[in-house]
């Protein structure tokens, strides 16, 4: 049992600590990590003209309220978006954190 207890309590350190984490990509660059972020406020900015986009990730530099507006005139679109939860601005690269949605059936099985 304190076995159990003991691995409940370092996945709970380690969901408070990937809290503060933020996908991070660069303008013209095709890879997208993970980033450490102090404020907890992610960003994403892009745009698009015509069929050319492009898309800036990562921490904002303070909090943010979230929210994204947008602009759409057609062969044009921007966007900001802030937002303050777990890697909460969008990838296409896959969570290495997705198994950890399994946890509270592996809760309620062995407990």
């Amino acid at each position: 049992m304190r076995t159990v207890v003991s691995i409940i309590l370092l996945l709970g350190i380690l969901h408070v600590a990937v809290g503060f984490m933020c996908y991070s990509r660069g303008v013209g660059s095709d890879y997208t990590g993970v980033t450490f972020c102090p404020s907890t406020s992610c960003f994403s900015v892009g745009g698009s003209f015509l069929d050319m986009a492009e898309v800036k990730k990562g921490c904002a530099d303070k909090t943010y309220p979230d929210g994204c507006p947008a602009i759409d005139l057609g062969v044009f679109s921007q966007h900001t978006c802030f937002c303050n939860s777990f890697l909460c601005n969008p990838s296409s690269m896959p969570s290495i954190f997705m198994p950890l949605l399994i946890l509270p059936y592996l809760l309620l099985r062995f407990l």
